[in-house]
C-alpha cells in the first residue's frame, strides 16, 4: 500500500512503513510547506495513496467532501511526540492487515479509533 505522510507527521514514519512492506513518501516531496488541505489531499489521491496526518480536520471534512478516496489516517493525540506517533502508527498498520481503509477515514488517539464511511 502507498502512503503519503503530511508534513506534521514525523520521518522515521517512512522506515516504519517500509517494514510493513509498504511504500511511504512525504506530502512535502510533492508540494511547499503550508499548502492548503484540500490540495494536499487531492496530491495523495492523484498518487492513489493513504493520507497520514495529525490534523483532526481530515477526519471531519474528507468523508463529507470526497466521496472516493485511498484512504485517510488521522493520529491526533493528546501530547504528541514522535515515539508515541510511531507506536500508534504501529497499531494502524497491524489493524490495516485485516482489510482495506479505501474511502474510509481512520481517526486514532490515545485510548480509542474511530472510522467513517
Amino acid at each position: 500500500m502507498k502512503f503519503i505522510l503530511d508534513e506534521n507527521f514525523p520521518q522515521p514514519a517512512l522506515a516504519l512503513l517500509a517494514r510493513y512492506g509498504h511504500v511511504g513518501q512525504s506530502i512535502l516531496d510533492f508540494s511547499r510547506k503550508g499548502t492548503d488541505d484540500l490540495e494536499i489531499f487531492e496530491v495523495a489521491q492523484r498518487a492513489k495513496a493513504v493520507f497520514l496526518t495529525t490534523d483532526k480536520d481530515f477526519f471531519h471534512t474528507v468523508p463529507l467532501l470526497v466521496k472516493d478516496h485511498a484512504g485517510v489516517v488521522v493520529i491526533a493525540l493528546a501530547q504528541p511526540n514522535r515515539q508515541k506517533l510511531l507506536d500508534r502508527l504501529q497499531w494502524v498498520l497491524r489493524w490495516m492487515q485485516q482489510g482495506d481503509i479505501s474511502g474510509r477515514a481512520l481517526l486514532v488517539t490515545d485510548h480509542h479509533h474511530l472510522i467513517s464511511r
